[in-house]
């Protein structure tokens, strides 16, 4: 297995320092940092730890990425959806150039998508995830990493061809919870 990490506010709610040459030196090659928020007082909480975590990890010589949680306004006006989407990429593009932009130690940024209103249609979803998925790529050159859940994926996506064979241009972090150090977790494999 290839040891990362996933880095949020969460992870410092003690305010410790998190000792990335420690990491480093256990075996983690990488960390995927929560860079920004769709929701912009959780995006201002983001901002410090993400600034001082990517430089500190990359120092250590672990390989660094970032991700974006979306948030998807409730409306069914698909020119807001589509507005915001744009907006967010855009959110996102510009905390990446805040961070250095792409180098050889930067991996893609991602897209984490989960717990999205019931109240949004699964066409409203898959309009602004693709929207965002296309505008960051434009933004940056680079195709983005997609993470979500398996139920999520196939219950708040459009099924039609066209949606499957557009998701299959990106990769997937499979968010699957649990304990990476228990042996008996299997990686693509649901959990009880």
């Amino acid at each position: 297995r290839i040891l990362g990490v996933d880095l949020s506010r969460w992870q410092s709610i003690d305010e410790s320092t998190i000792d990335f040459n420690r990491m480093a030196a256990a075996g983690v090659a990488f960390a995927f940092i929560k860079g920004s928020d769709g929701l912009l007082t959780e995006d201002a909480l983001a901002v410090p730890h993400v600034t001082t975590w990517a430089p500190a990890a990359k120092a250590a010589g672990i390989l660094v990425g970032y991700y974006h949680f979306g948030r998807i306004p409730v409306t069914e006006d698909l020119a807001v959806i589509t507005a915001d989407a744009q907006t967010q990429a855009a959110q996102a593009a510009a905390r990446l150039a805040l961070l250095g932009g792409y180098d050889d130690r930067t991996l893609p940024y991602v897209l984490d998508m989960e717990g999205v209103s019931t109240k949004i249609s699964d066409e409203a979803v898959t309009l602004w995830t693709t929207t965002w998925l296309d505008a960051i790529q434009l933004a940056t050159a680079r195709a983005p990493i997609m993470y979500s859940y398996r139920n999520f994926l196939a219950t708040r996506y459009l099924q039609d061809p066209a949606t499957v064979e557009k998701f299959r241009n990106y990769h997937l972090w499979l968010a699957q919870p649990g304990n990476p150090a228990d042996p008996a977790v299997q990686v693509g494999q649901g959990l009880s």
